[in-house]
């Protein structure tokens, strides 16, 4: 028998709520992205079989799925007590594959009002890499603890290597034509907190490098994951929007609570320490940089793929079922991925059996939303009520932020942002 299901409402995908807190004088005192939507996951994972854990998340959080299901992966590894400098070259590159890929996949839309045609290809060239690494779909099933489940599809590999190379052209194109976007407004709002990325040991950029790298005023950190997520603090425990804040040790003794960003931004901040081009405080430039570095990221992986072991896994073949479940060991595992809009980690708790006892999963748009609060109470502040293009200012903040919810698909300017007052309570947030 069927079940008819009628919807008396209609759901804009590219809706984006910001509540502004009126002080008792109407002027702004805050001004905050509605999370309320997007519920954490972490209560309902607990108690599963831990090995079964990514692929249920990665299944739920349907716009990122490749970055959970790396970092998830990660996770498992972690509690095997397997490192990313352990895993054989192949196993990596075909991750890094299936990693860059998805970047250009994410990304694509963000030039859909700038250059049709460039997006259209980026996209394209994004999912042949995904095919690859082979995830045909848009749920990859590609990582296993210790290895791969399947082999590189060398017939996408070598269609991907043919059409990579007009890109570096095109995206160099597309710097150069660059306007100064509205976000770049937003984002240099001040942020006094850290810039936060997925880095390797020596503290060079990796999105699957395994440790975490820190800059700001006075700090330049590399710890690894676990370290880091030891730091790391959450204001609002349990709350969609945590306002996550890293606790390092002052040279006095003291614990100073830092604010933090990840994503392309941060990313940039750390190329202009390394040195290289590519320092911005525009976001959309960093998104554009970022897709640099993933192309010429896959052009390397494509030459050296190309003559991988047959069997993808350079000699690490893994049962996903028997080697996570016999491999797991009591404790807490952590996996950190930088994905295409920040830093995600996911962090397991389990006990003997393998069942999960606690969970944590910090998304990007999890651990921005404190930053993106600060540029919507600063642009908003600065509007004014009786300004027309408040919204359009909020637009620039969110997209500048780019938490992982359709709206930031939207064409510029057409996001439908709507601006809800709230006024202040005592006490209140």
């Amino acid at each position: 028998m069927s079940e008819t299901i009628h919807l008396d409402q209609l759901v804009d995908p590219f809706e984006a709520r910001v509540v502004v807190v009126r002080a008792a004088d109407g002027t702004v005192a805050d001004a905050r992205f509605d999370l309320s939507g997007l519920p954490r996951l972490d209560p309902m994972l607990a108690g599963k079989d831990v090995a079964g854990v990514p692929d249920l998340v990665k299944m739920l959080c349907g716009i990122c799925p490749v970055a959970h299901h790396l970092a998830g992966v990660a996770a498992l590894e972690s509690l095997a007590g397997i490192a990313p400098e352990d895993l054989p070259r192949h196993v990596r590159e075909q991750r890094l594959l299936l990693h860059h890929g998805s970047v250009l996949d994410s990304l694509s839309s963000r030039f859909i009002g700038r250059d049709r045609d460039l997006a259209v290809r980026l996209r394209r060239l994004g999912k042949l890499a995904m095919k690859a690494a082979g995830a045909p779909g848009h749920f990859p099933d590609v990582a296993v603890p210790g290895g791969v489940r399947v082999p590189v599809d060398a017939e996408a590999l070598a269609e991907l290597a043919a059409g990579l190379p007009v890109l570096d052209d095109d995206l160099a194109s597309l710097l150069l034509a660059l306007p100064a976007s509205g976000a770049r407004a937003a984002a240099t709002a001040r942020f006094d907190g850290l810039d936060v990325a997925v880095v390797d040991a020596s503290g060079e950029l990796d999105p699957l490098g395994g440790h975490v790298g820190l800059v700001g005023d006075g700090v330049e950190e590399t710890m690894t994951a676990a370290q880091w997520a030891s730091h790391v603090t959450e204001s609002r425990p349990g709350a969609p929007d945590p306002r996550p804040v890293i606790e390092l040790e002052t040279i006095d003794g003291g614990v100073r609570r830092w604010p933090y960003r990840v994503g392309p931004l941060a990313r940039a901040r750390f190329r202009a320490i390394a040195g290289d081009t590519g320092a911005t405080d525009d976001p959309f430039e960093a998104q554009v940089l970022g897709l640099v570095d993933s192309v010429a990221a896959l052009a390397r992986l494509v030459g050296s793929l190309a003559v991988a072991p047959s069997d993808g896994t350079g000699g690490s073949t893994v049962n996903a079922g028997e080697g996570a479940s016999s491999s797991m060991k009591r404790g807490t595992g952590i996996g950190v991925v930088d994905g295409p809009r920040g830093l995600l980690a996911h962090e397991y708790e389990v006990d003997e059996a393998g069942t999960v006892t606690g969970c944590r999963i910090l998304t990007p748009t999890a651990q921005n939303e404190g930053w993106l609060a600060g540029m919507l109470r600063a642009s908003l502040a600065a509007a004014g009520d009786g300004d027309a293009d408040r919204e359009a200012w909020a637009e620039a903040a969110i997209r500048a932020a780019d938490p992982c919810l359709p709206c930031t698909s939207a064409p510029e300017g057409g996001m439908g942002v709507t601006v809800d007052d709230e006024q202040r309570k005592e006490g209140g947030r």
